[in-house]
């Protein structure tokens, strides 16, 4: 994900240490910078094979998803897995998060197969509200998130910003950038000249 304190899908790829026998279950909790947004919760995952087909969250369990509900009768050790999760919404900041912590588990729940808790952050490009923002500089803007509910959707001098200032209006609506208004104009709506 390239966009802060926004709703995306995260991609998590790595390696099973041991054998996965068939039904195993698998709990992944998310860094504690980001959020869920559970209206929008999908996950599933694709190991050679069909994977896990179904995730709740795990109830007591702070920032944990199971999956469950495996597709294959045994996933031999070293196999790549790839888990797709929407619903999680990233940090404000462009610095990385902790990191997700993936557990697998007998079908039964009471033993632990694998932990992999290091080495799977998520790495920002730019600081919220920015969409885009130049690089090595998360917080100078180059456009902002233009979806219904963002609060920012202004483009103004390298920032995000909720409405124009005044003597600027935005130009067009479409990428909402604001622009100055004539020089006879205090303020203007639509249009340069249109005080």
């Amino acid at each position: 994900p390239k966009v802060a304190f926004e709703a995306t899908m995260i991609k998590i790829r790595f390696n099973n240490v041991h054998r996965l026998p068939a039904k195993s279950i698998m709990d992944i909790t998310w860094p504690k910078e980001l959020t869920f947004d559970p209206s929008k919760r999908q996950c599933w995952s694709d190991s050679n094979s069909d994977g896990f087909r179904r995730c709740k969250l795990l109830a007591g369990r702070e920032r944990t998803i199971r999956m469950y509900d495996i597709n294959f009768e045994t996933l031999k050790a070293g196999m790549t897995i790839n888990i797709d999760i929407e619903g999680l919404i990233n940090s404000k900041f462009s610095s990385p998060t902790s990191s997700f912590i993936i557990t697998t588990l007998t079908p039964d729940a009471k033993y632990l197969i694998d932990t992999k808790d290091k080495g799977l952050p998520v790495f920002l490009s730019c600081d919220y509200p920015c969409k885009g923002c130049k690089v090595n500089q998360p917080n100078v803007c180059t456009d902002c998130n233009l979806g219904p509910k963002d609060k920012f959707p202004y483009y103004f001098k390298n920032q995000c910003m909720e409405k124009c200032p005044q003597s600027w209006y935005p130009f067009t609506m479409k990428n909402k950038i604001c622009s100055q208004c004539d020089s006879n104009c205090l303020e203007c709506a639509t249009q340069r000249d249109k005080c």
